[in-house]
């Protein structure tokens, strides 16, 4: 998998959904694997817990799980995320950016190392559409997820509902 980048190419990446779909990518994690200079850990590193995850780039770290002192953070159509960013599916992503260096002027504090950007899969105005995906594996774990989007009034209000379930299970 390439990302497709820009002319900046060290500092911008962006993986469309049906980039994410090839290559199995569901998870931040598996994301971070895909695009050189990111590293993601789910559980935090100095102060471990569900909800301080650990985005860096290029290698910067920081000793503190305080949001303004992050060095990387991620966001959801441009709104910051505080901590939890493994519960985030990749599911209902139209596509990912990801910035490298310094974005405090753009997306604010939290991001001198970089920025992560979740873009969300936008409503049609005029027709409805669904998807369904299922995924299974041994040790009871299980993965399904769907959307459902259409018009409310069709060229002017739509929307958009999706949902996940999901098990890992355990050995």
């Amino acid at each position: 998998l390439r990302p497709e980048a820009t002319d900046l190419d060290a500092r911008i990446s962006a993986l469309s959904a049906a980039q994410m779909e090839r290559a199995g990518i569901t998870r931040l994690e598996e994301l971070a694997l895909q695009v050189p200079g990111v590293q993601y850990h789910p559980l935090g590193l100095a102060i471990p817990g569900r909800v301080n995850s650990s985005i860096r780039f290029r290698g910067m770290d920081v000793n503190s799980q305080v949001p303004t002192f992050q060095l990387g953070t991620l966001f959801v159509d441009g709104i910051y995320v505080l901590g939890g960013t493994h519960a985030i599916p990749l599911d209902d992503v139209e596509r990912v950016e990801v910035v490298k260096g310094p974005q405090s002027a753009y997306f604010g504090r939290g991001t001198f190392g970089g920025a992560i950007n979740y873009i969300s899969k936008q409503p049609s105005m005029e027709d409805y559409a669904g998807e369904l995906s299922a995924t299974g594996a041994q040790f009871d774990e299980y993965d399904i997820a769907g959307a459902f989007s259409g018009p409310l009034i069709p060229g002017k209000v739509a929307f958009r509902v999706a949902a996940r379930s999901y098990e890992t299970g355990g050995m």
